[in-house]
């Protein structure tokens, strides 16, 4: 009985380890289409100043949430990418909490509220570059700020 026990605790430690080493390769793989986007995508318009002032006070109320370290919707740089394709979700469960991320077209992207009420299976998204995502200010026709 503790053979068949340390066998089974040995089985779900490498169905761990398997699934946590995919799910890395998975977020580097979006890390480095987010850096191409960045460095060789062509930019399809500049962002306006209205959509700005959404992005900064969306930060805020996230960051009051959160604290100062949360996260920031504040772009790099004033370029709007378009990106095409399906949105995916995967993630991690941790004991402390549960980390989900969205991508489309394999770039990882965050929405800003009400932009997730849009997706669907297949997506035409404008997006900013932030630090860490892209984030989505228009999506299959719907724009944050007009």
């Amino acid at each position: 009985m503790n053979l068949f026990l340390n066998l089974v605790t040995l089985v779900f430690g490498v169905i761990s380890l398997v699934s946590a080493v995919i799910y890395l390769s998975r977020r580097a793989k979006y890390r480095m289409n987010l850096q191409d986007l960045r460095l060789h995508g062509k930019p399809h318009r500049t962002i306006t100043q209205a959509e700005l002032e959404v992005l900064a006070e969306q930060t805020a109320s996230l960051q009051r949430i959160q604290g100062s370290g949360g996260m920031s919707y504040e772009p790099v740089s004033d370029n709007v990418y378009l990106i095409r394709g399906g949105a995916a979700s995967d993630g991690i469960e941790l004991p402390a909490q549960a980390l989900q991320h969205v991508s489309i077209g394999e770039i990882p992207v965050e929405f800003p509220y009400p932009m997730q009420n849009f997706l669907a299976a297949s997506n035409l998204a404008e997006v900013v570059i932030a630090k860490k995502f892209a984030v989505v200010i228009g999506l299959n026709g719907r724009r944050l700020a007009q």
